[in-house]
């Protein structure tokens, strides 16, 4: 079933067009007409419905409308993410592969659908229906992708109604001169300008690359993030599902400019949606353990064909390693490991229950049922909102495909070693990607990069990227510690701490019992617990930057300094004896905002942000 190339992480692996069609037991070209969100019958996880406008239908019986249901969603204060899981929006059209959903849903959605692939749609189109994307990179007319769908199947497609394809004003069309500046970050605000003429008087729409696709395909950016628009130059926020590679431009009038400029995104940081904005979810101190972050627990259940990941050669081996990486560049607060508690539960589509679980699938949440044939692993983020607070993570599970050697119909074969033969999968590089969804970022168009959208079979990926991971990372870390939690609770009674900003790792609280303390100071005071102090902060530009650092043992100091999209901005290393040192450091000409600075020494990386006024 699964090609032997690379699988969609989320993680996940191609498939063959053929088989992915083969899975549906419905198939229709449509588009997006509306969507809501809801709660399913058990109370647990919140669904979202696309309701699709059928086009025509290629396969099976379809009526003028379809619900195509998918995990995940917004109602009222309560967000759930699931990745990957179906993102669209409305007036997204294509060739739709559906099979009865396996959900658990309220009577009204018992005829509802599922698609067959995480993205939604199989094949999706450019915004002039023109041309069409695949899911292995194929990119073919509108009507060749008929064609080959009909071939398929068959038999030829039934018309319901006509494709709406857009008019386009093919006598006035935008043409785009620059995109400034060369590299951002997505989801995080940054914003890039478009220069050039004949945008139009009115609003239009911006199209990004959209890196759930690996860079196939669009997806459009919402008015939400148009800054400004003029004939002559356009600024707006990038959209967190965008990838690397060329936008375009369809203005009010129905011109269409296709970009020979790339967008090129460093990191992506996943977004809330709520009241027609998008918010940044921030990382919290979770579950009253004053260790400032999340501890997981892992799951030693076997009912249901499931498999204990204490009874798998390796697997906790690999989980340690890749907290490891994230802990170890950026001091992310995640405790993982020998030491911390067995649970009896499995994921099962998940619960606010205040415990983070990291599970193989099984028999009664299978990941291929649920999420497609393609789907290696999937995090389950849980937010919520209250009073003043900001959207906050309050529950993150991970859950994990059994894999050949536990599953006899699977053939998924896992690596355990490290190092994968050509027909294996490195467990190890999969979670470590995981786990960058837990910390909420998104995929990126980097087929190197440990966030990219597919993982690749026979191949591992243990190192985390400087100005991609590490600096997404970082922005998490320092937004979640610049975040002042309201003394008021988002959680259950049972799980409510009141002083729940998120620290920094600390070794000694893996997995210690609650209670302990912990002391971090405020991130504004930039003070880690260490001892290092970097000041003046804010910094005058004429003014250089002071660290005040003290080391326990004699050894190298490197200090890095990112643009807050992840840029390298200027680096310096010192050797510094045993003791407290203050360093000087005259830092480039830079322009005014927010920037990164990554100190590495003997006690490990730390973040600090600096603001430049």
């Amino acid at each position: 079933m699964v090609s032997n190339s690379s699988l969609a992480q989320c993680s996940l692996v191609t498939a063959a067009f053929e088989d992915l069609l083969a899975l549906g037991t419905t198939i229709v070209e449509a588009r997006v007409k509306s969507t809501a969100s809801f709660w399913g019958s058990a109370g647990e996880m919140i669904y979202t419905r696309y309701e699709l406008e059928v086009y025509q239908v290629f396969k099976g019986n379809a009526g003028r409308s379809v619900d195509l249901i998918a995990l995940g969603g917004v109602v009222g204060d309560v967000a759930v993410k699931v990745a990957p899981a179906t993102e669209l929006q409305v007036g997204d059209a294509g060739i739709f592969a559906l099979k009865p959903s396996v959900y658990s849903l309220p009577r009204a959605y018992r005829q509802a659908m599922q698609s067959v692939v995480p993205q939604g749609a199989l094949v999706t189109y450019d915004p002039t229906a023109e041309e069409a994307y695949f899911m292995n990179g194929k990119v073919m007319s509108r009507a060749a992708v008929y064609e080959a769908v009909a071939s398929v199947t068959g038999t030829p497609p039934v018309r319901v109604r006509a494709f709406p394809a857009p008019v386009l004003n093919r006598s006035t069309m935008p043409q785009i001169d620059s995109i400034t500046p060369e590299w951002v970050a997505a989801g995080v605000g940054d914003i890039i300008t478009i220069h050039g003429e004949n945008f139009g008087e009115g609003t239009g729409t911006i199209f990004f690359r959209d890196a759930d696709r690996g860079g196939q395909g669009y997806t459009a950016a919402l008015p939400w993030h148009i800054v400004s628009w003029t004939t002559t130059a356009i600024e707006i926020k990038v959209p967190h599902k965008a990838g690397s590679g060329t936008p375009l431009i369809l203005t009010s009038s129905g011109g269409i400019g296709f970009s020979p400029f790339s967008v090129n995104i460093t990191y992506a940081y996943n977004n809330v949606m709520s009241s027609g904005a998008f918010h940044e979810p921030k990382l919290i101190d979770h579950n009253s353990r004053d260790d400032g972050g999340y501890l997981f627990t892992l799951s030693n259940n076997t009912n249901h064909n499931g498999v204990s990941l204490a009874e798998v050669e390796g697997a906790i081996e690999a989980l340690n390693a890749a907290a490891g990486a994230w802990q170890d560049s950026i001091g992310l607060p995640i405790y993982i490991g020998d030491d911390c508690p067995m649970v009896s539960a499995t994921v099962n589509g998940s619960s606010n229950d205040g415990q983070n679980i990291i599970s193989f699938d099984h028999d009664e949440w299978d990941i291929r049922e649920q999420l497609g044939e393609q789907v290696l692993a999937a995090t389950i983020s849980r937010y919520a909102r209250c009073g003043d607070s900001e959207w906050e993570l309050t529950d993150v599970d991970m859950v994990i495909r059994r894999g050949a050697h536990h599953n006899e119909t699977d053939d998924v074969v896992w690596s355990f070693s490290g190092t994968p033969a050509a027909d294996e999968l490195d467990f190890q590089s999969v979670v470590l990607h995981e786990l960058g969804h837990a910390l909420q970022l998104q995929h990126v168009v980097n087929p190197d990069g440990v966030m990219h959208y597919a993982a690749t079979f026979g191949a591992a990926n243990h190192e985390l990227g400087f100005e991609d991971d590490i600096a997404g990372g970082l922005h998490a870390m320092m937004e979640g510690r610049a975040y002042n939690p309201p003394a008021i609770s988002c959680f259950p009674l049972e799980h409510f701490d009141r002083q729940r900003r998120l620290g920094k790792y600390n070794p000694s609280h893996s997995c210690a019992p609650a209670g302990d303390e912990l002391t971090i100071e405020g991130l504004q005071s930039g003070r880690p617990h260490y001892g290092l102090e970097v000041f003046p902060n804010p910094k005058p530009k004429d003014t250089p930057l002071q660290l005040s650092i003290y080391m326990e043992a004699s050894g190298e100091v490197s200090l890095l300094l990112f643009s807050n999209n992840g840029q390298l901005i200027a680096q310096r290393q010192a050797q510094l004896a045993q003791g407290r040192h203050t360093l000087e450091w005259p830092l480039p000409d830079v322009p005014s905002g927010f920037y990164q600075l990554l100190v590495q020494h003997n006690h490990g990386r730390t973040p600090v942000k600096i603001v430049i006024p």
